[in-house]
This record gives structure tokens, C-alpha cells and sequence, in this order.
């Protein structure tokens, strides 16, 4: 079983062992770059199919995928490579990811989480928690392998958008346009 949560990054932030940057647009016009500090040491595997799908590295990925879901103070959703409405993903490898770990906290705004699909499993959809303090709900449910560490102003205007329907989609339409790896 996965290990329970036990480490809070508000207290002492896990190893970052990489960055992976999103480049937003909202209706057509840039919004700004958001980059997500990797937890390689936590959650190497995720953090892998993370990079990967940044990278586009399976012929597939994050660029020109939509946020899909906003839920205005808690998460704002994205990474739908399949359908693009949040209703199915898929991993670098193609496989659904087993819940890898538990262990980190959602106790800090802009930590970053894997959606939990049938029976837990990940696959390209993913979350970022937009309150950290009782955010205690999202612990034990979803894989958290890092954290947005410059950008959290762009996740802000994009959680401050409007939306529509029982799904919570925004109106304006919110696309990643390039994804990729830093530092490589």
C-alpha cells in the first residue's frame, strides 16, 4: 500500500529534483508560465510520467491540452491528453500508474497532484490545490509529487475565471500551449 501522509511541505519541502514548466494562454492571449518543482525523491515514478508528458516525449502530451475543471478555492484541473475534458487520460507508457505514495501533504497552495482514476490509478490528469490549509481532504486520496514554485499568479487568474456547468469547466478557454522540462 502506498505510504500514508507524513510529509508536510509547509514544515521541510522534499528534494527537488527537477522542473517542468506549463505556458498558458486564456482566449488566445498569453497568460504566463507556471513551473512545477519536481519531488523525485518522494515519487520518482510519477514525477517521471509527469516530465514525459511535459516533454511530449510518448508522441503525446500537455501541449495544447485545456484546464478543464476549476473549483474555486480548492483545485484547478488539466492534462486530459486524450479527450480534453477531464473525462479520460493516459501515461507516458500508456498504462494506468499505480498509486505510487501518499506521503506528501497538501499543506501549501500550488502543491501538485496526480487525478486519481479507476481504482486510484494515474494517468496524464492532474491537479493543482489552490488553499493549502484544509486542503487535508486531498491527503490519502491523490499522489502529490510537487509544487508550482514560480506561476502561482497565473493559477490564481486562472482559478479566478468563470465557469459553467456541473463539471465546473471555464468558459474562457485556458490552453497550455508549450510544456516542457527546465534544467535538462
Amino acid at each position: 500500500d502506498p505510504a500514508p501522509p507524513s510529509i508536510d511541505p509547509a514544515v521541510s519541502e522534499p528534494p527537488i529534483t527537477g522542473r517542468c514548466f506549463l505556458d498558458f494562454s486564456i482566449d488566445g492571449s498569453p497568460a504566463g508560465r507556471v513551473v512545477v518543482s519536481l519531488y523525485g525523491t518522494v515519487a520518482p515514478a510519477t514525477c517521471a510520467n509527469f516530465a514525459a508528458l511535459a516533454r511530449g516525449a510518448s508522441g503525446y502530451g500537455y501541449a495544447g491540452t485545456s484546464v478543464y475543471r476549476v473549483v474555486q478555492g480548492l483545485t484547478v484541473q488539466m492534462g486530459d491528453v486524450v479527450r480534453d475534458d477531464g473525462t479520460a487520460g493516459k501515461s507516458a507508457t500508456g498504462q494506468p500508474l499505480p498509486p505510487e505514495t501518499y506521503a506528501v501533504m497538501h499543506s501549501l497552495p500550488g502543491v501538485v497532484s496526480m487525478v486519481a482514476g479507476p481504482g486510484g490509478a494515474a494517468d496524464s490528469r492532474f491537479l493543482v490545490a489552490t488553499r493549502g490549509e484544509g486542503s487535508g481532504y486531498l491527503d490519502g486520496r491523490y499522489v502529490a509529487f510537487g509544487r508550482v514554485t514560480e506561476g502561482m499568479d497565473v493559477v490564481r487568474r486562472i482559478e479566478a475565471l468563470p465557469t459553467s456547468g456541473t463539471r465546473n469547466r471555464p468558459r474562457a478557454r485556458c490552453v497550455i500551449e508549450a510544456a516542457g522540462v527546465l534544467d535538462e
